[in-house]
Formats: C-alpha cells, sequence, structure tokens
C-alpha cells in the first residue's frame, strides 16, 4: 500500500501516453488454522461468569419448613374448661390440620414476610450508641404465602411438619435499614388469630411496648388487624453502635395470648407468650472494620468507599464490607452458600413455631405447677451379651 503511483492529468493525455495501472493489486489468503483449547477458555471462563452473575444478583426465592409446637395446636375450637387444654385431639385423623373444629396453623396463624424498616423509633442517645425500637416493614402478605402437609413428615410428638413457599421474588438491592446500611435479614412474621370460645368468651391478645423516656417495658392489649404491603409494625428493643456499626438486641418482642376458659363458674385465662418475628439470614458483614479518610485519598482509594459508609467526621468514613457469596470466613465460621440458578437466590430454612405457657401469667403458673407426671417406668430391655470382637459379625 506505499508504493507510488504516478497519475497523469486528463490534459496532458494523448494517444501516445504511457499507459499507466493506477490500481493497487491486493492478493488474499486461504490458511486453515486451528482453534487451541487455550484460546477458548481465555475468550470466557463459565465460572467466572457464574460467580459475576451470582455476586451481582440479589433477588431471593424462600421456602422451606414449619414446625408448630404449642398445646393450641390442636386444641377443640369449642373449649370450655380447663380439661379440654389436655384433651388429645391432635392424633385422631390427618386431616384434623385442615378442619375447622380444632385450632391448628391453617387457621389460627397469619403469615407475612417483613424486612427491617428505614425508619425507626429512637428512645434513647449517648456519643457512641443508639437504643431504639426496630420497625419492621410488610413486602409480602399470607396471599404471597402457601402453606402445605410435609407429606409423611412427624416430629418427635407425631404431629405433622409443614412446607411452606412466598410465590413471590424478594429483590433486596434496594432494601436499607433505619442508618442506610444494606439488611442482612428478612423476617417470617406470623400473628396469633384470636376468637370466641364455645362459652363466647373472647380471647384477648398483648404486645410489648418500651416507654419512650423511662425505657420501661409494659404489655399493650391490641386486635390484630389484616395487614398491606408498605405497612409497618412495631418490632425490637435494639442498641447501634456507630463506631462498631453494630446493632445489639436488648429485648426481642413478644405477643402474649390469653385464652379463658370457665373453672367452677369462674372466667379464668391461661396465657401463651411467642416471639412473632423470626429472622431469614440474607448475608453477613465482615468481622472487619475499614476505615477511610477522603480528604487528600487517592481516586482508587476513595472509589473503594461503599455508598453505606458511616461519616464519623474530618472526612473520615468506617463500614464493614458484605461477605460474598459462598465464602465462609474460616476465622469466625461465618457466611452463606445459598444455591444459585435462574438469577435468583434459593433460600430454605427450618423454623420451629413455638407458642409455650407464660409463666410469669399466675393462674397459668399454678395450673402447669400443679400438673403431675406419672411415675417413671422400667423398660424391659434384653442386654447385649456379645463379645466386642464380635461387633459387625452376624447376629
Amino acid at each position: 500500500m506505499s508504493e507510488n503511483i504516478t497519475i497523469q492529468i486528463n490534459t496532458k493525455k494523448t494517444v501516445y501516453s504511457t499507459i499507466k495501472d493506477t490500481n493497487t493489486q491486493l492478493y488474499l489468503e486461504n490458511n486453515i488454522n486451528a482453534i487451541t483449547e487455550y484460546n477458548v477458555n481465555n475468550m470466557i471462563s463459565a465460572i467466572d461468569v457464574f460467580d459475576i452473575e451470582r455476586q451481582n444478583t440479589q433477588i431471593y426465592r424462600i421456602y422451606g419448613s414449619i414446625d408448630y409446637l404449642s398445646i393450641l395446636n390442636g386444641l377443640n375450637v369449642n373449649y370450655k374448661t380447663l380439661d379440654d387444654f389436655f384433651t388429645n385431639t391432635k392424633y385422631i385423623p390427618d386431616n384434623i390440620y385442615i378442619n375447622y373444629t380444632t385450632k391448628n396453623i391453617f387457621n389460627s396463624l397469619d403469615f407475612y414476610l417483613v424486612k427491617p424498616s428505614t425508619g425507626y423509633t429512637k428512645i434513647g442517645d449517648s456519643n457512641d450508641h443508639i437504643t431504639y425500637i426496630k420497625n419492621y416493614e410488610v413486602i409480602a402478605t399470607p396471599h404471597n404465602f402457601e402453606l402445605y402437609n410435609a407429606g409423611y413428615s412427624k416430629n418427635i410428638y407425631n404431629e405433622l411438619k409443614y412446607l411452606f413457599n412466598f410465590n413471590i421474588d424478594f429483590d433486596v438491592s434496594t432494601y436499607l435499614d433505619g442508618f442506610d446500611i444494606p439488611i442482612t435479614e428478612l423476617y417470617l412474621y406470623y400473628v396469633y388469630k384470636p376468637r370466641n370460645n364455645g362459652l363466647n368468651q373472647v380471647e384477648y391478645m398483648k404486645s410489648t411496648e418500651w416507654d419512650l423516656i423511662t425505657k420501661d417495658k409494659s404489655l399493650v392489649t391490641f386486635t390484630p388487624q389484616s395487614l398491606n404491603i408498605g405497612d409497618v409494625i412495631y418490632g425490637d428493643k435494639i442498641e447501634h453502635s456507630k463506631l462498631d456499626i453494630l446493632d445489639v438486641l436488648i429485648e426481642e418482642q413478644k405477643y402474649y395470648i390469653g385464652t379463658p376458659y370457665n373453672d367452677n363458674g369462674i372466667t379464668r385465662n391461661l396465657e401463651w407468650v411467642y416471639k412473632p418475628l423470626i429472622p431469614f439470614k440474607l448475608r453477613y458483614f465482615s468481622n472487619e472494620i475499614k476505615r477511610c479518610n477522603i480528604s487528600g485519598t487517592t481516586y482508587d482509594d476513595i472509589s473503594k468507599i461503599p455508598y453505606y459508609a458511616t461519616d464519623i467526621g474530618n472526612g473520615n468514613m468506617i463500614w464493614r464490607d458484605i461477605l460474598p457469596q459462598g465464602y465462609i470466613d474460616p476465622l469466625t465460621n461465618i457466611g452463606v452458600d445459598y444455591p444459585f440458578i435462574n438469577q435468583r437466590r434459593y433460600l430454605f430454612n427450618n423454623k420451629l413455631l413455638s407458642i409455650i405457657p407464660n409463666l410469669e401469667h399466675l393462674n397459668t403458673y399454678n395450673v402447669f405447677k400443679e400438673i403431675n407426671f406419672n411415675t417413671a417406668e422400667n423398660i424391659n430391655y434384653k442386654p447385649i451379651t456379645k463379645n466386642i470382637n464380635d461387633i459387625n459379625e452376624p447376629c
């Protein structure tokens, strides 16, 4: 292409002019070369692409199993006396769990999925700590919750176990807590549904509240209402450390259920207690706190500061990194490794719902204090007489 060519002007051309080729000839060659395996892997790595997609995707599908343990599970709907609480109705037919003659997980509880709310109720403040009530926002209602009998699965009390599934996905990339820090947990929130017993006596419910000034705890009667997406519920008492970027649980929210019954013409109550918020762990923050000063620091260092870093003054920013999916910290043994497919992380959990007697309630304490168990019996058994050297040999 660097060849010099002389082109004659048209006005100078004559029949005697020398014929000159003004085109450069290009010569094409066709050689066959094999593409080696090394070059293919160098272009794209399926493992690298999978990991990049896994780390960047923050969409979760949540499902799991539930074991419901409570005397209320199987209680006759029309209970009248104290004996009804201890009458064995749970083990008769398996479909006892889907009819309405007994209290069960299907007709006594409503299930929601909630996340930490962007707001909180402050009840105390110091230089380095904030005491506050952690509020929760509804992101899925009972319409999004599916519950099934878990086949032939039963617990040690011969009661059925259950499987659950939220039929929508949850993109947590925009979920921040009250301090604008990415959330690490979602919560299964379940609410008991009070009703009348056979004597037209009304069950009641109470929740825990803390005074904004004295921080004292009190129990407040409430009537559960159907919740919609975006509604906020009152939660746990938390202490937030500004310098450690850490929340410490001071006291959990508890709900109390009162079940009235007739005692020789006198109406009494048994009271039950449970924790309505059960966490689903999404991810963990690193144990290491990082610090960077944005005054005079290089761009490369500043670009590593996450958007949720806390400004502690004088240009100093502190934060904790979110541990990558699939990484387990060898020192603290924390981390998550959830299956990832179809651009979603699949989070399976085994959850225990436990509604137990409230032994701080005087009548409930007195009732359960008087329960007598049968005398222990000796179990007949045939002791092993084989020599230890005969282990693994035919009997």
